[in-house]
């Protein structure tokens, strides 16, 4: 994800509170995308 760490995240961060980026959880979906979508999987690597 672009940016990374956006503005509010970095605002967030440095008044202590722990910040989650979440890329994980957005490639935890691509797979239920391209099946809802009919596409094919992207590839990895």
């Amino acid at each position: 994800m672009k940016p990374h760490e956006t503005p509010l995240l970095r605002q967030a961060a440095a008044l202590g509170h722990h910040v989650h980026h979440g890329i994980h959880m957005l490639n935890g979906q691509v797979g239920s995308y391209c099946e809802v979508f009919g596409l094919s999987a992207p590839r990895t690597g």
